[in-house]
């Protein structure tokens, strides 16, 4: 079980939505609390019945800034509490188990950043809300102390201290999270100008108590200036997976690797032995799949492995350097996502869908479904028995 908050920075483009549902897959966390979403309650709520979540909440945003996405699937109870343009507050039931969580947003305008405070310490006020498990997550827009901040002015001390006393009149202690320190890239003109902490979650000693073994990350960037945070609860059990052989199929974003044309025509080469076109055509198809398999691999894992790359790079580099890596390594995750746009727009089957549209949301469920429909998951013999062993199946067929 496990939960994510992110800082999205928008959510009405085609690229942030992909990074959304890459985000999901790659983590599937029982709920989702978004900030800066920028879009209504309609569109959000699509959405997350896109990602096949059976529950949402949505606070529209002021105009073009701001708006606040909850949502979560069927294996999770949510009831809400209250919730403003900072915060949405819920009480969580899974298992037996009762606790309550706050998806906050701290005021971006520093001179009102007070009134955030303000808000936790009456949500925490609240009748029966003060001795009860509480969890806390999202971003906050400030900082704890100074090494939390790389780059840019010297934070004001009072601003911290109002942070840090604010959670302490609370009784909020931070779950730390290993692996990149900072979770906001602030760039000017490309180059690297300022890092911060401004992400993260807190709960309180019932929390903690309930969830002993709880465990935080700082995920990637996905698109927005901010990193996704997971806390992870318990770790699930993983299933195996039944390999099983596979039919030649060509992927169009084969055409987007550099080496695609010498490929397809070494695997094309005149081979003496090989005489009719079939047996060619094979050799071809087999020659593919190998250079596929060595040069492609799986697009979602090579995108979090760039991904990875390139958050590390923006993590330690010194800061206002002209870095070609941190240039190539963006433009390689832009191959990377419309390879995986056109994979999921050509298993999807639906032609009549033009691939600028880019609805890969839409192309995943659609391509999912037909895999699912097309497993055999059993079969009877002539002898009537019932077979469901994957090596006794293909010894049917």
């Amino acid at each position: 079980m496990s939960c994510i908050v992110w800082n999205a920075r928008g959510l009405g483009g085609r690229r942030a939505l992909l990074n959304l549902q890459l985000l999901v897959l790659d983590n599937q966390p029982m709920f989702v609390f978004i900030s800066e979403t920028k879009v209504c309650n309609r569109i959000g709520c699509q959405w997350a019945r896109n990602l096949n979540y059976s529950g949402c909440f949505c606070v529209d945003p002021k105009g073009r800034s701001g708006g606040l996405l909850l949502m979560w699937n069927d294996k999770v109870d949510i009831h809400l509490r209250s919730f403003s343009p900072g915060h949405i507050d819920c009480t969580v039931s899974f298992n037996g188990l009762n606790w309550r969580f706050t998806g906050f947003y701290g005021n971006p305008a520093q001179h009102l950043r007070h009134l955030s405070w303000e808000l936790l310490n009456r949500l925490f006020n609240l009748k029966s809300c003060s001795d009860e498990p509480w969890l806390i997550g999202g971003d906050f827009n400030e900082i704890r102390f100074t090494s939390e901040k790389k780059g840019g002015s010297i934070r004001p001390l009072h601003q911290m201290k109002a942070f840090q006393e604010a959670l302490d009149s609370i009784g909020m202690k931070e779950i730390v999270a290993p692996g990149p320190k900072f979770t906001w890239i602030k760039k000017f003109k490309g180059k690297v100008g300022i890092l911060e902490k401004l992400d993260r979650f807190f709960a309180n000693d019932l929390w903690n108590k309930l969830f002993p073994g709880a465990k935080a990350a700082n995920l990637g960037l996905f698109g927005s200036d901010h990193r996704a945070v997971k806390v992870l609860f318990n770790f699930a059990v993983q299933r195996r997976r039944i390999e099983s052989k596979r039919r030649f199929f060509f992927e169009n974003k084969w055409m987007l690797e550099s080496n695609y044309k010498e490929a397809v025509l070494e695997a094309w080469k005149v081979d003496s032995s090989v005489t009719k076109l079939l047996d060619r055509i094979k050799k071809c198809t087999d020659s593919l799949q190998k250079w596929a398999k060595e040069n492609t691999g799986c697009i979602l894992k090579r995108i979090k492995t760039v991904s990875n790359l390139l958050d590390s790079k923006l993590n330690d580099e010194a800061l206002n350097e002209d870095d070609n890596e941190v240039r190539e390594l963006e433009v390689e995750l832009e191959k990377l996502y419309t390879q995986e746009e056109m994979h999921l727009h050509q298993r999807s089957r639906n032609n009549w869908l033009a691939l600028g549209d880019r609805n890969t949301v839409f192309f995943h469920r659609a391509a999912s479904g037909r895999k699912k429909r097309n497993l055999i998951r059993g079969i009877m013999n002539d002898q009537g028995a019932w077979l469901s062993n994957q090596e006794d199946i293909e010894a049917v067929f």
